[in-house]
């Protein structure tokens, strides 16, 4: 499993995971935080009114040990939503959310970790 830290460390420089292009659409990304790397930002793009999925998972790697935990901020960078830990060990955001531009911020809560975080994105049926 290769770990490529492509996402931006500040609101302007967000990885950018574009627009939905189905009704339904999925991204899974494999990235680091931690020390260096203090945050990631990544930016949706909603079409229309959606029902945005976000889960994190913290993976061990090389004797790294520590927890990632994520966020979903509104366009200004104000907090919408906080991961709520799930039976799993995952963080996990589910919300309904209309049209506009959102970040997904993933940051340590101690130590350096690796992790793997999936968007689920499906625009509302309203909206299909």
């Amino acid at each position: 499993m290769a770990f490529r830290d492509l996402a931006g460390n500040t609101l302007k420089t967000a990885l950018d995971l574009g627009s939905p292009q189905t009704a339904r659409d999925r991204n899974v990304i494999n990235a680091f935080v931690g020390q260096d790397d203090s945050n990631d930002f990544y930016r949706i793009r909603l079409r229309s009114a959606s029902n945005v999925a976000l889960t994190l998972r913290s993976l061990p790697f090389q004797n790294l040990l520590g927890n990632a935990d994520i966020q979903l901020l509104n366009r200004q960078g104000r907090v919408l939503a906080d991961g709520q830990l799930n039976a799993q060990g995952r963080d996990r955001i589910q919300t309904n959310l209309p049209s506009g531009t959102y970040f997904i911020r993933v940051f340590p809560q101690q130590g350096n970790i690796r992790y793997r975080l999936i968007s689920v994105i499906a625009r509302s049926p309203a909206s299909n």
